[in-house]
């Protein structure tokens, strides 16, 4: 695996599972849940207009999610680079390591506080996205 790969797969795990903070909402979520949200309020914006506050919002989202996407842009450059001189004939073994304990971490442990959860205001990564 090349490190551009590596990152590229380590930041795209990021951004589905890092939980981020949003100041628009208090919740800690996802940078793709943030983006999803921004869309909503983008097919909104398309289909009533751009009244109230629904501009400030679209842009607030996507401010936030564009500062955390390229944090963990960041992170996931310097992990993979770590990754690589620790190890550099088992990297690829070692990126699809990191990968999958951050799934599975995220899926079995309460690590997002959400507003959105109807039920319990901790929630786990599949209950984040559904």
């Amino acid at each position: 695996m090349s490190r551009k790969t590596a990152t590229m797969l380590l930041w795209i795990t990021a951004l589905l599972v890092v939980p981020a903070p949003t100041l628009l909402f208090g919740a800690v979520i996802p940078t793709l849940r943030i983006v999803e949200l921004a869309g909503v309020v983008l097919i909104t914006i398309l289909v009533e207009g751009a009244h109230g506050v629904a501009l400030s919002l679209f842009l607030g989202l996507l401010a936030h999610a564009a500062l955390y996407a390229g944090l963990l842009w960041v992170a996931a450059r310097l992990l993979a680079r770590f990754l690589e001189r620790t190890a550099p004939n088992a990297f690829g073994g070692l990126t699809a390591g990191v990968v999958a304990i951050a799934v599975v971490g995220a899926s079995v442990l309460p690590l997002y506080d959400t507003p959105f959860h109807a039920t319990d205001p901790h929630a786990r990564l599949l209950q984040v996205y559904r």
